[in-house]
């Protein structure tokens, strides 16, 4: 039986994926998802602090003081949350986390939340917020091996994979980026599961 990794096929911001009681396929499903990631990486070679660097180019023009405004503005507040990780090794957990739920939940990003986390926009296409959120989820993977940030990586990046299949897009850089450390992860946690065994 051939195997195909299909979770990021159709359009998942209109048509999510819900990942609910996903089974596991294998050595050959894993090949698979390999294959599907490498047409947007196809040098796997992976250093942390050039993923971080490459990340910079969108916090660059941030500026990190507290939101004034009730409602929060969703590519600013992650540009900030991002720029704290980075530039001030500060993870807000509590923010962060919550919009991993809110992720999780519904497979969507909004523009705009009011201050209580509940969405007004209507608006869940903003491509940047799906980068920084996975990029901020790998960056904690990293430092911490939680594997709830990882699997939150995993799901934004097949919504990634699947809306920027251009490589003249000017996010594909950025994609790439989060598919070399993605790759990375998952290496490391077949290795370690190779060992166990």
């Amino acid at each position: 039986m051939t195997i195909k990794y299909e979770y990021n096929k159709g359009d998942l911001l209109k048509n999510p994926q819900q990942y609910n009681f996903t089974e596991y396929h294998g050595w050959n499903f894993l090949i698979e998802y390999k294959k599907s990631r490498n047409k947007i990486s196809m040098n796997n070679i992976f250093k942390l602090e050039e993923f971080e660097k490459s990340l910079e180019n969108l916090i660059s023009e941030i500026n990190s003081d507290h939101i004034k405004n009730k409602n929060i503005k969703t590519e600013k507040l992650l540009k900030i949350l991002l720029k704290n990780i980075i530039q001030k090794n500060y993870f807000d957990y509590k923010q962060i986390d919550i919009f991993i739920k809110k992720f999780e939940v519904k497979k969507k990003i909004f523009d705009e939340y009011d201050e209580n986390y509940i969405a007004i926009s209507e608006n869940f296409s903003n491509l940047i917020n799906y980068i920084l959120l996975s990029g901020i989820c790998l960056i904690i993977y990293k430092k911490e091996r939680n594997l709830k940030y990882l699997n939150t990586a995993l799901k934004l990046n097949d919504i990634l994979t699947n809306k920027i299949l251009n490589k003249n897009n000017k996010l594909f850089l950025y994609l790439q980026e989060l598919i070399k450390i993605e790759l990375y992860f998952i290496e490391n946690l077949i290795k370690e599961k190779i060992k166990i065994e």
